[in-house]
């Protein structure tokens, strides 16, 4: 799943060219050129990730998943290498994004790109007297750096924000020791290990299983999950599975002994599952929460996010006391963006018999305030949204019939309070 909350990392899938790492970005932070010729319909709007960034409006699916640790596969290109450097510093101060990049703006001036649909993009390129070689020194040693990198030590402080830890393992190798020691506020997509080498060719990539210290197979207190294609590993504490039956029960067979190397979750759809989404529903099992704790208007979009990513994989799992957690915290991630809410339609609304033919509570009562919210901002939507606002309604007629007969009920109520506001004035 690609999360497309403002100041996460995604890759832009450029028409003839490589995947490029852009950042989801507000409208104040783009030309005012660009949002004045934002088109028609449910588009996105990104700053790529260039010295000298592009700023453009793009669908979902012309993006993919961002992962920070990967290195710029197109040998020889230059161009990516500096953008995946950038990138990495801008991690590694950590903090708010969106202020790291609008100083950068700041500072870059004169290095920004427009892209406007429909527009000639040889009349917006304005050059930069910089070079693309020297790009990761000169952020290092900019006064610009010092300043971002104060800013954000500053507002961390102020608001105490929490975030999650991508450290699972009940012991502490070196590596997740330091990384804990070191760990800065971060958007929660990024929430393991960050690299803290310039050189990314020098750069491991750091998977969940390289944070984990020693074989906790042989340990028969933990409990082995194996997530995702390419087979991240967990472990999870054996007296956490044990009080689950969605896990332990004996009648699903889905706990195993593995022998001499312990215990082991067996079950066929976690090989479908995203590691870094389950990164949360490990801490949850662990620890009894998840993901952002302290919430601030800053931290509220990468919350919603987070309990979206928690969300899917509950559901996948069967795990009923984790979406009764996540209802209870959806509400401190509060004011919802319209385009969060019809994202997370797409889930809340799938087909019942992908979920086994039974709809529990929990995903009722979520599908209740998601039409509650689009109900009462249904006009608004629709005249942000449009055609793909439609289209949402349209792939989901279950969801379309209840917010209609809510908007109904909302107009009815409407009237009745003119009506007597208006008999109440004549009289």
């Amino acid at each position: 799943m690609v999360l497309r909350t403002v100041g996460s990392y995604i890759l832009y899938k450029q028409t003839g060219g490589p995947k490029w790492p852009a950042l989801v970005c507000p409208k104040d932070l783009a030309p005012s050129s660009v949002v004045e010729n934002q088109p028609h319909g449910f588009y996105i709007l990104i700053m790529v990730v260039k010295e000298k960034p592009e700023f453009k409006y793009i669908q979902p699916g012309e993006d993919c998943l961002f992962n920070p640790f990967e290195v710029a596969s197109e040998v020889g290109n230059e161009a990516l290498e500096i953008a995946y450097d950038l990138v990495e510093i801008a991690m590694e101060i950590g903090g708010d994004q969106i202020a790291y990049w609008r100083m950068y703006l700041k500072d870059h001036s004169q290095s920004m790109v427009i892209d406007n649909r429909g527009t000639n993009d040889g009349d917006q390129v304005h050059h930069a007297a910089n070079t693309p070689r020297n790009a990761a020194k000169r952020r290092r040693d900019s006064d610009c750096y010092n300043e971002i990198e104060e800013n954000n030590r500053n507002n961390y402080i102020k608001r105490g924000e929490s975030s999650s830890s991508g450290t699972l393992s009940p012991h502490s190798s070196p590596l997740s020791l330091q990384d804990q020691q070191t760990q800065r506020p971060t958007h929660p997509m990024f929430s393991n290990a960050l690299p803290h080498e310039s050189n990314r060719a020098k750069r491991p990539r750091i998977d969940q299983g390289d944070i984990v210290d020693g074989d906790l197979g042989e340990n028969r207190n933990y409990v082995k999950f194996v997530v995702g294609p390419e087979r991240h590993i967990f472990f999870i504490p054996k007296k956490a599975i044990d009080g689950r039956s969605y896990f332990s029960n004996p009648h699903l067979g889905y706990m195993r002994t593995l022998g001499d190397e312990g215990w082991g979750i067996e079950i066929p759809s976690l090989a479908s599952i995203d590691p870094d989404s389950f990164q949360y529903v490990a801490s949850y099992l662990e620890n009894g929460d998840f993901g952002i704790t302290c919430f601030s208007e800053e931290n509220r979009g990468a919350s919603f996010a987070e309990c979206v990513q928690a969300w899917e994989v509950a559901c996948t799992l069967g795990m009923h006391d984790l979406l009764e957690h996540i209802l209870d915290k959806l509400p401190c991630t509060a004011p919802w963006d319209p385009a969060e809410v019809l994202s997370f339609t797409t889930i809340a609304f799938r087909k019942d018999e992908d979920m086994g033919g039974m709809l529990p509570e929990e995903i009722k009562t979520l599908r209740t305030n998601l039409t509650d919210y689009i109900s009462l901002q249904y006009y608004d939507i629709a005249r942000s949204f449009g055609a793909a606002f439609l289209d949402k309604l349209e792939e989901f007629p279950e969801m379309a019939e209840v917010v209609h007969s809510k908007v109904a009920k909302l107009d009815e109520s409407r009237k009745r309070a003119e009506d007597i506001r208006r008999i109440g004035d004549d009289g």
